[in-house]
C-alpha cells in the first residue's frame, strides 16, 4: 500500500514538473533592474509601408509581482521590428511579441528575460514627477535631479 501511494505521488509530482516546466518560456537574455532590454520580432513578406502596415506590440507580465506592460515596437529595416522594454522587478519577466497585418497574426514569439541584480548605469532608477514639488524632478530612490548646477 505504501509502495503504491509513492508510485502515485511520484507521479503526480512529475507531472506537475512538467507542466510547469512547459509554461516558462526559455530565458533569451538576462538584464540588471532598471536596465534596457531589446528584444527582435522578424517578418519577411512584401510589404508597401512596413512602418504602418505592420501592427508591433508586445506584451511583459512579471508572475511574482503581477507587474503587466504594454509596449509598441518599431520597425528597424531589413524585415526587423525591435521591441524595448525596462524591468523594474527582478525576476523572470515573459515576453510575448506579436505582428499583425491587418486582422491577420503573422509572426508571434515568447521568451523569458532573466533580470537580476541593479543595473550600474541606472542605480537610481528613473526621473519622476518629485512628490512633494511638483515643479521639480527626483529618481526613484528619492535623490534629487539637479539639470544644471543646483537648483535653490
Amino acid at each position: 500500500m505504501i509502495r503504491n501511494f509513492c508510485r502515485v505521488l511520484l507521479t503526480l509530482c512529475c507531472s506537475l514538473i512538467f507542466h510547469c516546466g512547459s509554461a516558462t518560456p526559455p530565458v533569451e537574455l538576462s538584464v540588471g533592474r532598471n536596465g534596457v532590454a531589446e528584444l527582435s520580432l522578424y517578418h519577411s513578406a512584401p510589404l508597401d509601408n512596413p512602418f504602418t502596415g505592420i501592427a508591433a506590440t508586445a506584451t511583459f507580465s512579471h508572475p511574482g509581482s503581477g507587474g503587466l506592460v504594454r509596449v509598441d515596437g518599431f520597425f528597424d529595416g531589413d524585415s526587423t521590428w525591435r521591441f524595448r522594454f525596462s524591468p523594474d522587478t527582478e525576476g523572470i519577466w515573459t515576453a510575448d511579441l506579436g505582428l499583425k497585418h491587418g486582422s491577420e497574426k503573422v509572426a508571434f514569439k515568447r521568451v523569458g528575460i532573466k533580470c537580476e541584480g541593479q543595473d550600474p548605469l541606472r542605480s537610481k532608477g528613473f526621473l519622476r514627477l518629485n512628490p512633494d514639488n511638483p515643479y521639480r524632478l527626483a529618481f526613484d530612490d528619492g535623490g534629487a535631479f539637479y539639470a544644471v548646477g543646483i537648483q535653490p
